[in-house]
C-alpha cells in the first residue's frame, strides 16, 4: 500500500509542477520558487524514499495554503489580478457590448457574483465603470480626430450618434459636439477633400494616457 495519502498523491502527479503553481495567482515569486523545487525534488527521490517524498509534497502544500490564505481578499471582493483583468479587458475591448457575463468568465466567476463583487471592491457598478470607459474613450477621440459624432459612438461600443449624446450629456453636462467646440475653441484639424478620414481606435497600452493607435480608414471626408 502507498504510504502516500490520495489527496497529496493528486497534488503530486494529476498535474505538471508548472500548472500547481499557477493556480495559486497571488503566491509570490520566492514562494513559487521554494514550492516547485519541493516537488521537483520529492518527484526525484520518490521510488527510493517515498517518506521523504511525502514530507517534501506536504511542505509544499502547507506554502501554497499559506500563501493564498494570506493573498485572499475579503468576502465578497475580487482579488487584485482579477480587477487588474477585468479592466484590461475593458479597456481594450470597448468597441463591443461587453456583457457582464464575458468578463465574470475571465475571472472565473458567476456574473451575479462578479457584479456584485465589482461594485464593493471599486465603489462603482460595472456598468458605471464601463460608462465611464466610454466617455473617456469618445473625449479623445473628440479631441484628437475629426470624426463626427456617429463614428465616435461605434468606436466607443455605442448604439448611434443619439447614444452617445445622451450618455455624454448626462456625465458631462454636454452633448458631445458642443462640448468639443468648447474645449478646441477655433482649433481646427487639417482636412483635404481627396484625404480618407483616420479614425483611431482605443489601444489598452495607453488607456488613459491620450493616444490612440491602429488608424481604420472610415471613408473620405465630408465637408461640414
Amino acid at each position: 500500500m502507498s504510504i502516500i495519502p490520495t489527496q497529496t498523491k493528486a497534488i503530486a502527479f494529476s498535474h505538471p509542477v508548472s500548472d500547481i503553481i499557477a493556480e495559486s495567482p497571488s503566491t509570490s515569486g520566492s514562494d513559487k520558487d521554494v514550492v516547485g523545487e519541493l516537488l521537483a525534488e520529492a518527484l526525484a527521490i520518490l521510488d527510493r524514499d517515498s517518506g521523504t517524498a511525502r514530507r517534501y509534497i506536504e511542505s509544499a502544500q502547507r506554502l501554497l495554503r499559506a500563501s493564498v490564505t494570506e493573498h485572499r481578499p475579503k468576502t465578497g471582493h475580487l482579488a487584485d489580478w482579477q480587477v487588474r483583468r477585468a479592466k484590461t479587458f475593458i479597456r481594450d475591448n470597448l468597441e463591443s457590448s461587453l456583457r457582464v457575463k464575458t468578463v465574470a468568465q475571465l475571472v472565473h466567476l458567476s456574473a451575479s457574483y462578479f457584479s456584485r463583487s465589482f461594485k464593493a471592491t471599486t465603489g462603482i457598478s460595472y456598468s458605471e465603470f464601463v460608462a465611464t470607459e466610454r466617455i473617456n474613450l469618445a473625449k479623445r477621440l473628440l479631441l484628437t480626430t475629426d470624426a463626427p459624432i456617429s463614428e465616435v459612438a461605434l468606436i466607443c461600443g455605442l448604439a448611434d450618434q443619439s447614444h452617445l449624446t445622451r450618455l455624454f450629456s448626462r456625465a458631462v453636462g454636454l452633448p458631445p459636439d458642443a462640448w468639443r467646440r468648447q474645449v478646441l475653441g477655433s482649433t481646427r484639424f487639417p482636412r483635404r477633400r481627396s484625404a480618407q478620414r483616420r479614425v483611431y481606435r482605443h489601444c489598452a497600452n495607453n488607456a488613459g494616457n491620450g493616444f490612440l493607435t491602429k488608424p481604420q480608414i472610415a471613408g473620405p471626408l465630408r465637408p461640414r
